[in-house]
C-alpha cells in the first residue's frame, strides 16, 4: 500500500481495454487508478479497490485532473474506508471531469462517485 495509488498512476494518456484492475490499496487516493491526464476506459473491470487513510477519496478512480471516460464497464465493490472518505467508486476532483456511459456502477462504498452530481452519468 502507498499513501496514493495502489493499482495504476497515469499522468499523461492512459487506455485501459478489456482488463481488469482489482483489489488494490492505497491511502488517500486512487486505490484502482489515479488518472491525471486523459485516461479512457473501455470494456473493464474494475472492482475490489479500496483507499484506507481518513478522508480518503476514489477508492477504485480518483481523477485528479483531466478527463476520465469509462465505456461499456464495471465499478463495483470499492471502498473509500477511512472517516470522512468519499466517492468509493469514482471521485473526480474540482478541476477535472469524469463520465461514464453504458457502465455498471454497484455496491461501491461509502457511494458510487462523488462529489454528488459531478461524474457525468453516475447514480449514487
Amino acid at each position: 500500500m502507498t499513501d496514493q495509488v495502489g493499482g495504476i498512476l497515469s499522468r499523461q494518456e492512459l487506455n485501459v481495454r478489456k482488463s481488469t484492475v482489482q483489489d488494490n490499496t492505497a491511502g488517500s487516493q486512487g486505490g484502482g487508478i489515479w488518472s491525471g491526464g486523459t485516461t479512457r476506459i473501455d470494456g473493464s473491470k474494475l472492482k475490489g479497490n479500496r483507499t484506507t487513510a481518513v478522508g480518503s477519496l476514489g477508492g477504485c478512480l480518483f481523477a485528479g485532473s483531466g478527463t476520465a471516460t469509462l465505456n461499456r464497464s464495471e465499478v463495483s465493490r470499492n471502498r473509500a474506508d477511512g472517516a470522512g472518505s468519499n466517492g468509493g467508486g469514482i471521485y473526480e476532483q474540482p478541476g477535472s471531469t469524469a463520465t461514464i456511459d453504458r457502465t455498471k456502477v454497484a455496491n461501491n462504498h461509502p457511494n458510487h462517485c462523488a462529489p454528488t452530481g459531478a461524474v457525468t452519468g453516475c447514480v449514487n
